[in-house]
Formats: structure tokens, sequence, C-alpha cells
């Protein structure tokens, strides 16, 4: 009987949960980036048998991770968009598609229906998948 080998196996559950990210958002393969980090990122918290039932998270940082700020990939969100408004009477928010977490500070990543990624902290989340209505 033949081992795998660890990091093989790690790679094929992060490209089978990536994959499955963007399929159950239905959202384009562009969008694989995005899938992938949001797998890492998740599969950082999670806790290991390997280290004793404790996470990459609380062995590098001193708190816990909080699940709290979890969120459904590709799911429908709407930000708060005042800052990047060019004039006042522009929108305040809209509805965007959730694409993930900014690994540096405690934002969010998503996309604007027209095209642009944006970084912000206060999002209103909706369990809908935008990308799925025709």
């Amino acid at each position: 009987m033949r081992r795998m080998d660890p990091s093989k196996e790690s790679t094929d559950i992060s490209l089978t949960w990536g994959l499955t990210l963007l399929s159950a958002a239905s959202l384009p393969l562009k969008f694989w980036t995005e899938a992938f980090k949001t797998v890492v990122h998740i599969i950082n918290l999670l806790p290991f048998p390997v280290l004793g039932n404790q996470s990459p998270h609380t062995l590098l940082f001193p708190n816990a991770p909080d699940y709290t700020v979890l969120r459904t990939f590709g799911c429908a969100c709407y930000p708060l968009l005042q800052p990047y408004n060019k004039y006042k009477l522009d929108f305040c928010s809209s509805c965007c598609i959730f694409l993930g977490y900014n690994i540096h500070n405690c934002n969010y990543i998503y996309l604007s229906s027209f095209g642009k990624v944006y970084i912000s902290r206060h999002i209103i989340f909706q369990d809908l998948f935008p990308y799925n209505i025709p």
C-alpha cells in the first residue's frame, strides 16, 4: 500500500474546496484566485489533530480565531460605497458579490456590479447568490 504525500493531499483538498466554492456560487473561473485565498483562510482557522486539535491561527497569534466573521463565498452583500464615490449624490450602497477576506486586516473583498473589486469593512450580507440571477 502506497502512502500519499501530505503536501499533495493538502493541495488536492485545497483544489477541491476552491472549485467547490466557485461551483456553488456559480462564479466563472476568472475568480479562482479569490476562491483559493478564501480556502486557505478557512483552513488556517480549522483545528488539526496533528497540532493537538489547535488551529494554525492559534499557534501563530495569541487570540483564538473568530468564526463569526466567516461569510458565504459568492453571496450578495451591500457595502458602504461612500469612500469610493466621486459625487455627493451617488448611491451609498449597491448589490455586490462577496469574494473573500483581506488577510492583512479585518476587511472583506467584494465585486461591484460595475466589475471593480473593492475592500471594505462596513458590509451587510445576504445569503443570496446574485450571479445566479439571469
